[in-house]
């Protein structure tokens, strides 16, 4: 089965959320397999979720994101690489600091993580950026559609020598 259970982060201690997790291996609770559970696993089931009263402790110690805030490197290729460029380079700039100022408020002033004081403010401040980033990165890169061979005015390297 499938519960649902309030978890404390060692660190921080007002990071708080409820993930689901698997209590008893079931054939038809599986991780999803499409694009959304790529990066940050998510279950996939039909199943009633039982809520667990107890309080789990996530402890990362020297592994936590606000220790090595590289971390977040190899999960920044992975969804660079999962979203579709859809605007101009500029408009996934504005996005990604609008996403910014969003994950950052959500994090330090709902989650209420200013509490935690310095300690609150870099982890939201690095998961902010880590917003921003995947829209810079996304806005570098090319259209699938396009591709500079098949650019009928392409002509190789005569535009660059004359």
């Amino acid at each position: 089965f499938v519960v649902r259970a309030k978890r404390v982060d060692d660190y921080i201690s007002h990071l708080i959320d409820y993930p689901e997790r698997i209590i008893k291996n079931h054939q038809n609770i599986l991780y999803k397999s499409d694009e959304t559970g790529r990066v940050h696993e998510t279950l996939d089931h039909v199943f009633e979720v039982k809520e667990f009263y107890f309080t789990l402790w996530h402890c990362q110690r020297w592994n936590h994101y606000v220790w090595r805030p590289q971390r977040i490197l190899f999960q920044l290729e992975l969804q660079i690489e999962r979203v579709p460029k859809t605007k101009s380079f500029l408009g996934h700039c504005l996005r990604g600091a609008w996403y910014f100022m969003y994950r950052f408020k959500k994090l330090f002033i709902h989650r209420q993580l200013y509490k935690d004081g310095s300690v609150g403010f870099k982890y939201s401040f690095i998961r902010a950026l880590d917003a921003f980033f995947i829209e810079l990165f996304v806005g570098l890169k090319q259209k699938k559609e396009y591709k500079y061979w098949e650019d009928k005015n392409y002509q190789g390297y005569k535009d660059v020598i004359e």
